[in-house]
């Protein structure tokens, strides 16, 4: 820029720190956004901003063997490149967390269900949230637990209604569960809201690595206390398990905005440096 007029020179310099600036700052958020929430042609998303990527490359290397305004090319590139890549990884981990959501809300919701109705379980296959009668509770007596390097605790759902009418159920095919919320043996079930009396309401335990091991503890519940559990489903145990789900997902919206004003951040201060650098190196050819 030796021969460029001042005025055009500081002007090319303006548009250029802005363009490193603005460019990787809506890569990194667009991509960690579609993926993280899963928006609709996400693939798409990932892809163009790739391709994106690949053309800042060419033009950077392109730059650097003109020999002119190599620097902001290459800082286009880079960041760019490391805003990708940070976006598809740190998207790829916020999906993690909601993936339990988008699998609950695309599952049926139960009201006022009574744990004692035979074969309950086998009709409530696609239940994601269920909402049993009011006097439903956690029986912890018949809590029991499996032990594989973590405690899995699992205790029936049942009814005042069989207490009250002394009367066994039939099946026990709702269990409340939890990790390490209980002792070896089952007792001290503590797991969820169990103290709470006004839970009587479940969220359902979709992960397949812990729900083999609550059946090993249900089946051993079995063994111990002489009862059936034809078609076991799984709860988080609670009191609202709306609010469950609307929590997760507002707790990464908020992660997803801290994590683009990090990288807003970032992206600033390397901007100011090759600013400084690149005007430090002019003065001195001057």
């Amino acid at each position: 820029l030796k021969r460029t007029p001042p005025r055009l020179a500081r002007l090319l310099q303006v548009i250029s720190a802005f363009t490193c600036f603005v460019v990787p700052c809506c890569i990194f958020a667009g991509v960690l956004t579609t993926l993280s929430l899963r928006v609709q042609r996400f693939v798409v998303v990932e892809a163009a901003t790739l391709i994106l990527v690949f053309f800042l490359g060419i033009l950077a290397h392109g730059a650097w063997r003109a020999g002119r305004g190599a620097v902001w090319h290459i800082l286009l590139f880079a960041t760019s490149l490391i805003a990708w890549i940070a976006a598809v990884v740190l998207g790829n981990q916020s999906y993690g967390y909601l993936e339990a959501y988008y699998n609950m809300i695309n599952m049926a919701t139960y009201i006022e269900v009574k744990p004692f109705e035979s074969q309950g379980g086998a009709l409530m296959q696609d239940a994601g949230r269920v909402l049993f009668t009011p006097d439903s509770y956690v029986d912890r007596s018949k809590a029991m637990a499996f032990k594989n390097s973590d405690l899995y605790c699992a205790a029936p759902v049942v009814a005042t209604e069989n207490r009250s009418q002394q009367q066994e159920m039939k099946t026990y095919d709702f269990w409340a569960v939890g990790m390490n919320c209980c002792d070896g043996s089952g007792a001290n079930f503590t797991c969820g809201e169990v103290h709470n009396k006004w839970a009587f309401a479940g969220l359902r335990v979709m992960s397949a690595a812990p729900t083999g091991f609550y059946r090993l503890a249900v089946q051993q519940a079995e063994a111990t206390y002489g009862i059936r559990a034809e078609h076991p489903l799984f709860f988080h145990w609670m009191h609202d398990p709306w609010e469950e789900l609307s929590s997760s997902w507002d707790q990464v919206c908020h992660q997803l905005l801290a994590r683009i004003m990090t990288f807003a951040t970032a992206q600033l201060f390397a901007v100011l440096l090759t600013t400084f650098a690149v005007a430090s190196k002019a003065a001195s050819e001057d």
